[in-house]
């Protein structure tokens, strides 16, 4: 919710790749929030075209639309996105929409850069590579994503930046901070830090090969 309250104004126009059922959780809050939501198909078990995305943008030819919302890695699917790739295509065309990126899923379980790719606004949560119970939410922001939220005009009273935001720090917490969840961060960040965030990476490779290795064995009639 609060990616939404805080960037946009009823009415504004998003895209949004249908990666699945998060992608269209995505899209559902958006429409709650009074946006005008385009939805660009992608085929089942594939990942999103960047080219798909470059063709969509470039018949915006009125720059309506206000953000490109992407996850990571569907969980829902299990596939992953090429997040690079797509702001690529939007910086070849000049287009100055938001890159707004979901990464529950796929934060510390593989690479991501949001700085080095162009992501204006990412979404995390401290179920998946974060090794923690589900119940923190993490929302990073560059300096474009906090100029839009100035003028934004959903309604955002619990979820409103401006008051948790002094001199681009957070200063307060929108309700009660989760004190657990943050002494058992720094410890699944240690050992993080501990593993060797590649290493980490490679972990994640291994097991995901060898459970689709199993699948096929068992889909060509294995034991």
């Amino acid at each position: 919710d609060a990616s939404v309250a805080n960037l946009f104004s009823p009415g504004d126009k998003v895209l949004i790749p249908q990666t699945g059922f998060f992608a269209d959780r995505w899209a559902g809050t958006s429409r709650a929030y009074g946006l005008d939501v385009e939805v660009l198909p992608v085929p089942e078990r594939r990942a999103v075209d960047p080219e798909a995305v470059a063709k969509h943008l470039a018949a915006d030819t009125k720059r309506a639309i206000k953000a490109v919302m992407l996850i990571q890695n569907e969980t829902a699917t299990g596939i992953r996105h090429p997040i690079a790739e797509v702001r690529a295509a939007m910086n070849r065309l000049g287009h100055p929409a938001l890159y707004l990126v979901d990464t529950i899923s796929s934060l510390a379980s593989y690479d991501f850069r949001m700085d080095e790719w162009g992501v204006d606004l990412v979404i995390g949560g401290s179920q998946k590579g974060l090794m923690l119970p589900p119940g923190m939410a993490f929302t990073a922001i560059n300096a474009r994503a906090w100029e839009a939220a100035q003028s934004a005009r959903n309604p955002r009273r619990y979820w409103d930046w401006r008051p948790m935001v002094e001199n681009g720090k957070q200063v307060q917490f929108c309700g009660t901070p989760p004190i657990a969840h943050f002494f058992g961060l720094e410890a699944s960040l240690d050992m993080i830090e501990e593993e060797g965030l590649e290493n980490v990476f490679a972990r994640h490779r291994r097991l995901a090969d060898a459970t689709r290795a199993c699948v096929r064995h068992w889909a060509q009639g294995g034991g």
